[in-house]
């Protein structure tokens, strides 16, 4: 898992870690893969940088 940047992912992205708004709300699960909607709709509610599953960094995990 590593942190990307929301303007350089590409859609079908999995999701590392549950994404919440500034009010806690779930916005997008953990392990959703990503579609072009979604990532527009991160980067309009101010969503820079989200966890994702990469295979390079497959076996770092993050403590939240």
């Amino acid at each position: 898992m590593r942190l990307a940047s929301t303007k350089l992912i590409k859609p079908g992205t999995i999701v590392g870690q549950t994404v919440f708004n500034e009010g806690g709300k779930v916005l997008i699960q953990k392990g959703l893969g990503l579609t072009e909607k979604m990532i527009n709709r991160l980067v309009f509610q101010g969503i820079t940088y989200i966890y994702i599953v990469d295979e390079l960094t497959n076996d770092i995990q993050i403590e939240q």
